[in-house]
C-alpha cells in the first residue's frame, strides 16, 4: 500500500465539469494518432468531464487526417485521450476508474517518455471480449485486464516488453469505480488493483530503463483485431473519478 511518508504532490478530481487544460492535453504530444494504429484518432470532442469525472468515448466517426509527415490516414473511430502536462519520476500513482463496456475495445492507463522511447509503464490495458466484457472462461474471477511494461536493456538492444499478465479481479471492472495503483521506485515496479497486490516486477535489467520522468495517458481505444467488425451505433465511456500521485520528497 502507498508508504504513509510519501506526500501528494498531483492531484485532478475533474469536480468542474470541465477539463483543467493546464494539466491535460487531449491528444498524445505526437500527433491525434498513434504511431501503429491509423484505425483510429484522437478526437478533442471525445473527452468529456461530467458529473461521473472524466469521460472518455469511442464512436464510430470516419475522418480523413494527414500525418505531420505528410501521410493521409482514414481512420473509422474517434477514441478520447488525455496525456499530463506534467512529468513525474519515481513515486505512488494512483486511478479510481470504470472501464468501458462494447465490443473490441482497449482502453489503458499507462504512462511514458516523450523524450525518448521505451520507458513505459501499462498499469492497466483492457480488452472486451465479443461479449462486450472482461471476463475469461474458464474465469475464477480473473479478466483481460493486464499490466506491462516496455523496456530497452541498453542502447545497443531492441526494445523488448515484458508479457501482458492478466489479472484475477474480484469486481467486474465495468460495473464500478475501482482503485488502481502502481509503485514505481529504482528497485520495483508493483501494481495493485483494488488495494491488492497483483504484480511486481524487480529484475536490474528491466529496470536500468525507467530512469527517467514520464507522463500520464488515459485513453479509450478500438483493439485493431476488432476494427472491421465493430457496429458504427456502438458507443462506450471510460470513466476516470480522479488521478493522484505521491512522491518521497
Amino acid at each position: 500500500m502507498r508508504p504513509e511518508n510519501y506526500t501528494l504532490v498531483f492531484e485532478d478530481n475533474f469536480l468542474d465539469c470541465e477539463l483543467n487544460e493546464n494539466n491535460w492535453l487531449r491528444q498524445q504530444p505526437w500527433g491525434v494518432i498513434h504511431p501503429k494504429g491509423p484505425h483510429q484518432y484522437y478526437d478533442k470532442d471525445s473527452v468529456h468531464v461530467t458529473d461521473e469525472g472524466l469521460v472518455l468515448d469511442q464512436k464510430y466517426k470516419p475522418k480523413e487526417i494527414e500525418h505531420w509527415d505528410g501521410t493521409k490516414y482514414h481512420p473509422d473511430y474517434a477514441v478520447g485521450l488525455v496525456s499530463s502536462k506534467q512529468s513525474f519520476s519515481y513515486g505512488w500513482y494512483e486511478f479510481e476508474a470504470q472501464l468501458p463496456t462494447g465490443r473490441g475495445l482497449w482502453p489503458a492507463i499507462w504512462m511514458a517518455s516523450f523524450d525518448s522511447w521505451p520507458p513505459e509503464i501499462d498499469l492497466l490495458e483492457g480488452y472486451t471480449t465479443n461479449s462486450k466484457g472482461y471476463n475469461i472462461f474458464p474465469f475464477f474471477f480473473k479478466r483481460r485486464v493486464k499490466t506491462n511494461v516496455y523496456y530497452r536493456e541498453s542502447p545497443d538492444f531492441p526494445v523488448k516488453n515484458v508479457k501482458g499478465k492478466s489479472h484475477w479481479m474480484w469486481k467486474d471492472p465495468s460495473n464500478y469505480f475501482l482503485n488502481y495503483a502502481c509503485h514505481w521506485e529504482k528497485d520495483f515496479i508493483r501494481f495493485y488493483y483494488d488495494g491488492n497486490l497483483v504484480r511486481t516486477i524487480d529484475d536490474p535489467r528491466i529496470l536500468n530503463t525507467f530512469n527517467s520522468k514520464m507522463y500520464i495517458i488515459l485513453n479509450n481505444a478500438v483493439d485493431p483485431e476488432y476494427k472491421y467488425s465493430i457496429s458504427p451505433f456502438q458507443l462506450s465511456e471510460f470513466k476516470v473519478r480522479s488521478v493522484k500521485v505521491y512522491q518521497n520528497v
